[in-house]
Formats: C-alpha cells, structure tokens, sequence
C-alpha cells in the first residue's frame, strides 16, 4: 500500500497532467491527519489546500472553499505561519475566480500581513502574483505591472522557475488589455516554450489559450491556427471547464478574425455552456462581449446591442472596470453604426 506521501506526490502529477478530478481524490486521501505529529498534520493541511486549487480548477467552489477553510484552520492550529498564509492567498486567488473580487482583496491583504515576518521572497511572490491579476481585471495598470515585476523577480530568486512562467503569462494578459496583442505574443511564446520544457500540461494549456487569443487579435491567423491545433489535443485531456471557457472564447475570436461566423457562433456558445452556472464568471462575460463584436461585424446591430448589454452587466458586477471602458468604445461604434 502507498504511503499518504507517496499519494500526495501521484496526486500533484496528476495536477501537472490537468487531471483535476483524479488529483482532488487523491489529495483527499492524503489530507487524513494519521497522527497528531506535527509533521502528518502539514501534510494534511497541505493536502487540503491542494484540494481546494482542484476545487478551483473544476469549478466546484463550495467544496473548493471549503478545502481551503479547513486548510487554514488546520494550518492555525499547528501555528504554521507559511501554511497559514498560503491558504489564505489560495482563499483569494479562488474568491477572484468565482467572482468575489472584494472578498479576494481581504484575503490577499491577510495573506501578506501574515506572510510579512518570514521574510519569505517566493511566499510574497505568490501573494503579488495572484493579487496583480485582481488589479488588472481592475483596471488599475500600473499597480497590477509594479506586483507581477515584485513577483517575477522573487520567483527567480527562489529558482521557481515555472511560478515565474505562470508570471509571464499574466504579463502577457496585461499586454492585450493594454491594446499590445503582438507584444503579448512574444511574452506568451516564451512562457510557452519554457512550460514545454515542464510536465505541467494545465500551465501549458493556459498559455497556449492566451496566445490564440493575442495571435487573433495581433491578425496572426497562422500562429493562431497552430496554437489552437495544441491546444485542442491538450484539452482532450484535461478536466477543467473552467479552462475550456476560456480556450472556446479564444477559438470564438480566431474564427471573428477569419470571418467564419457559424464557426464563432458554435465556439461562442460552447465557452458560455462551459462558464455557466458561476463555473467561470469572467469567461462568461467575455463570450457575450465576443458574440457582441461579432454581430457587430456582421451589421446586426440589434442583436450586438443586446449581447453588449450581457456582458456589460456581468463585468459590472465583477468589478472589471478595464473590460466596462473598453465596452465603452464598442457601444460608441454601435450607436455610430445605427446613425
């Protein structure tokens, strides 16, 4: 019989391979307190914090919330300060995730207070890294650049070199946002080839998604063809709707850009079965704000109004002032087209 370490180990790989339901099982397993050693109750806490980023990763966010509850409090009762102040950063990064962005920057802000004292690089680093994609969905640029550069370079302090990955993937996010799409290819072609160079298909299926969507909006119809022929295969074996929310509204956007509107309609409604429910709340909206540039294109000007209107709504309620100025502008070409 395995030992629970050993369990947790097969259950990370299994994390690293995008076989989200399976690790959760495992890491369940491996979150037993088998006796009252220190040691087996950081890894249970450990095991249960784990559960939860499964949790996030399929969306389920009652259990995911509940994992990293119980990861805290058991991370507490050892008095635990690393411990402590990962599950709190994993509580937020999963808050923002399901579209609590309020509760999120609670959390975020007790993770770094208590992470403060360790004097901890890659611990901060963490912290900076899950707390800068909140403040770019915000809007607010330049404190979102100033916490992926503290995360970048605390990462590769530590030699963390796929948390760096994961860092330059968001820079690369950042990019498109700020209307640089073929400077966020290049970001998002390096963290590619570095997350190649790992076992961690989840990551690589991540970037490759944002790079379809930065080589679709730079009109690199190729690469964006290609990258979307990786990751297809890739996410044939990857349990994540979440993920497949995101990598359909990429598709969506790929298919906009070479004008194949029943395709773009097909993805559309894929990305918004896959983000349903609160599965992937941002994802949701992006779908209606894709499927509103594509009516627009297409000179149906109710029917973009209308899913213009959707998406709006939903960012309003995230918060994601970036994406309501940026609907700002498509609005304003609708009323000018109905003129």
């Amino acid at each position: 019989m395995p030992t629970l370490e050993a369990v947790f180990g097969h259950a990370r790989k299994a994390a690293e391979a995008g076989r989200w339901a399976y690790a959760r099982s495992l890491f369940r397993k491996a979150a037993v307190e088998t006796s009252p050693l220190p040691r087996d109750r950081a890894r249970a806490a450990d095991a249960r914090r784990w559960s939860s980023i499964a949790g996030m990763r399929l969306g389920d966010w009652a259990a995911a919330v509940a994992d990293a509850d119980q990861s805290l409090s058991m991370s507490t009762a050892l008095a635990d300060v690393w411990r402590e102040a990962m599950s709190l950063n994993v509580n937020g990064a999963l808050h923002f995730q399901r579209g609590d962005w309020t509760a999120a920057l609670v959390l975020f802000d007790r993770a770094r207070v208590v992470a403060r004292p360790l004097s901890d690089r890659v611990l901060i680093a963490k912290i900076d890294n899950n707390e800068g994609v909140l403040w770019a969905a915000r809007g607010v640029t330049a404190r979102a650049r100033r916490l992926y550069a503290s995360a970048l370079a605390g990462f590769r302090a530590g030699d963390e070199n796929v948390a760096a990955v994961r860092v330059m993937n968001n820079l690369g996010l950042l990019l498109i946002d700020q209307g640089a799409p073929r400077q966020a290819l290049d970001w998002f072609e390096q963290a590619a080839t570095a997350a190649r160079a790992t076992d961690d298909t989840d990551l690589l299926l991540t970037i490759l998604t944002n790079l379809i969507r930065a080589a679709a909006e730079g009109e690199r119809a190729s690469r964006a063809r290609s990258a979307a022929t990786e990751a297809l295969a890739l996410a044939k074996g990857v349990e994540c709707k979440p993920a497949e929310a995101d990598l359909f509204c990429a598709l969506a956007a790929v298919a906009r850009l070479e004008r194949r509107w029943g395709m773009a309609d097909l993805w559309i409604r894929a990305a918004l079965e896959a983000s349903a429910v609160g599965l992937n709340p941002l994802a949701e909206a992006d779908a209606w704000e894709q499927r509103a540039r594509i009516r627009l294109e297409q000179g149906r000007l109710d029917e973009g109004l209308e899913a213009l209107a959707e998406a709006r709504e939903r960012y309003r309620k995230l918060g994601a002032k970036a994406a309501l100025v940026r609907l700002s502008g498509l609005a304003s070409l609708l009323a000018m087209e109905r003129v």
